[in-house]
């Protein structure tokens, strides 16, 4: 008198919702682990994609969460870089790659990486076809240019913070004069 067992198909379809209901709960854990069961079983090269890119934004998403100078917001940080870098080697013709990027210089920076958080932000701006991050990328690099200027100074290489202070300038004059009247407040403000 055995028990019988029945393997139960496996849906990726079902999977999707699941780790995109966990995602939305903030469940981070949880969300990483069904979108890996979704790149794993999903056909569709656009699922495995979703899947990989939620992946990378549920690390981040969870090393943020983590108190600010533990350990583990640390590992939390390089490990969702590690898989965005994978996101975007995976797939380079992908309409999240602006956002990808800006998602890896926000990590760069958190990181104390400045002189990396402005790279990801040139091939955000690279990637961004239709100009939908233009202020975002804008106002990021301005500030990671800045910090970059900061480190410069620290290691007494007066002319390339000289340099990356005028660049960071020339972002803020920019933005300053943009239609976006807080982000142009905010720029005046720098």
């Amino acid at each position: 008198t055995g028990v019988q067992t029945c393997a139960l198909p496996i849906f990726p379809s079902a999977y999707l919702l699941q780790a995109r209901s966990y995602y939305n709960l903030s469940r981070w854990a949880e969300a990483m682990a069904a979108y890996g069961k979704v790149a794993s079983t999903a056909p569709e090269k656009d699922t495995q994609e979703e899947a990989s890119y939620f992946i990378a934004q549920s690390a981040a998403s969870q090393a943020d969460a983590a108190p600010e100078k533990s350990p583990e917001r640390k590992k939390g940080l390089e490990d969702a870089t590690q898989k965005l870098n994978a996101f975007l080697k995976g797939y380079p013709e992908s309409a999240s790659r602006a956002e990808a990027f800006l998602l890896l210089s926000r990590i760069h920076l958190m990181l104390g990486k400045y002189s990396e958080s402005s790279q990801a932000l040139d091939e955000a701006r690279k990637a961004d076809k239709d100009k939908a991050f233009t202020d975002d990328i804008d106002y990021m690099q301005a500030f990671a240019e800045t910090r970059r200027a900061d480190q410069f100074l620290a290691e007494f290489k007066k002319t390339e913070a000289e340099a990356a202070l005028a660049r960071a300038g020339q972002i803020y004059g920019k933005l300053a004069s943009s239609a976006n009247p807080s982000l142009s407040a905010e720029a005046t403000l720098q």
